[in-house]
C-alpha cells in the first residue's frame, strides 16, 4: 500500500539519520491507523516497543535541553497524546511498558532528583527497536542503512514533484495526497507551553488525566 510504504520510508530515513522526534511518533500512529482500518491488524510487540522507545527518546532529548522543554514534551506526550490515545481505537498501540514508563516520567515531573535517570543517552536502544520493527514489516530482511540512503534521493525528489507547492500536515498529506509535507512548521504536535517552574502545578493539575486508563 502506497500510503504505508511512504510512512515506512520516512521512518527508515529518521533511523538512518538518527533523528527521532514527535514526527516519528505520529508516523507510527498513522501506520497503526492504516493497518487497523484496512486490514484489522493489531500492533505487534515490535511496533509497540519502537513507539515506547521513541516517546522516551523525545522526552530525554527535551530534558537534556532544559527543564522547560522537558515539561512541554511531558505534557504533550505523556499527558495529552497517550491519554487521548488510550481512550481511542488506537489504544492497542499502548503497551504495559509505555504505561510503566509514564509513571516514571510522572515521578520525574514531581521530583527533580528523579530526572537524572532520564538524562542518559539511550538512543542506540531506540534505534535498535525501530530497526527490529522495520525488519519485521519488510519481511525479516535485514535493515540496511546504505540501501535506505540510496533510495532517499529519488524518494525526496518524488515528494517535491507531488507536493503541489503548498504546506500541509503529515496526516493530511499522506492520507489525502499520498505524500509527506516538507513543511516542518505545519506538523501537528500536542505540546502546550509550560513555565520551567511549573512542575508543582502540573503535579496538582494532571493526576486525573494521568489516570486516564481508569
Amino acid at each position: 500500500m502506497l500510503k504505508k510504504a511512504i510512512l515506512l520510508r520516512r521512518l527508515a530515513a529518521d533511523t538512518v539519520l538518527r533523528s527521532f522526534s514527535l514526527k516519528t511518533l505520529e508516523i507510527l500512529e498513522l501506520i497503526e491507523e492504516i493497518d487497523r482500518e484496512n486490514s484489522g491488524i493489531r500492533p505487534s510487540m515490535a511496533m509497540k516497543a519502537a513507539y515506547c522507545a521513541i516517546a522516551c527518546s523525545c522526552t530525554a532529548a527535551a530534558l537534556r535541553k532544559s527543564v522547560a522543554d522537558f515539561l512541554e514534551v511531558f505534557v504533550g506526550i505523556w499527558v495529552l497524546r497517550i491519554c487521548d490515545m488510550e481512550k481511542s481505537d488506537a489504544a492497542s498501540l499502548i503497551s504495559d511498558e509505555l504505561r510503566e514508563t509514564r509513571d516514571i516520567m510522572w515521578d520525574a515531573v514531581k521530583h527533580s532528583e528523579s530526572r537524572a535517570l532520564l538524562e542518559f543517552d539511550e538512543s542506540e536502544e531506540s534505534l535498535e527497536r525501530v530497526r527490529v520493527y522495520l525488519e519485521e514489516v519488510w519481511g525479516m530482511e535485514p535493515f540496511s542503512p546504505v540501501l535506505v540512503a540510496d533510495e532517499l534521493y529519488e524518494y525526496e525528489e518524488g515528494l517535491r514533484r507531488l507536493r503541489k507547492g503548498k504546506g500541509t500536515d503529515l496526516k493530511s498529506s499522506v492520507i489525502e495526497m499520498d505524500v509527506e509535507s516538507e513543511n516542518n512548521d505545519s506538523f501537528h504536535v500536542y505540546v502546550t507551553p509550560v513555565d520551567p517552574g511549573d512542575g508543582a502545578n502540573i503535579s496538582k493539575g494532571y493526576p486525573k488525566r494521568l489516570n486516564c486508563a481508569a
